[in-house]
């Protein structure tokens, strides 16, 4: 049978990336609050934990991450308008 089957193709968001860590800092500190970088717009959040020694990878709510854990990063997960929505350690 040769019958066409129909197909529906959406662009979908998912972008991520990395920003390294100040590097005149030592490392992270775990005296950062890392929950007060919610609400905040991604390209602010991003330089104030660098600012703190974390590497940090944002991303988009769709976007497809691999499951590798780092100590030394925060996953700061954004939505629309670029707000963090979350943020994970590792």
């Amino acid at each position: 049978d040769h019958t066409p089957v129909p197909v529906s193709v959406a662009t979908r968001r998912g972008r991520s990336w990395v920003s390294p860590p100040d590097q005149d800092v030592d490392g992270p500190t775990d005296a950062f609050d890392s929950g007060a970088l919610v609400g905040l717009d991604v390209a602010e959040a991003t330089q104030l934990a660098n600012a703190a020694g974390w590497l940090v990878r944002a991303h988009e709510t769709e976007a497809i991450l691999t499951a590798d854990y780092n100590p030394s990063r925060l996953n700061l997960r954004c939505g629309d308008h670029d707000k963090v929505l979350s943020v994970d350690k590792g």
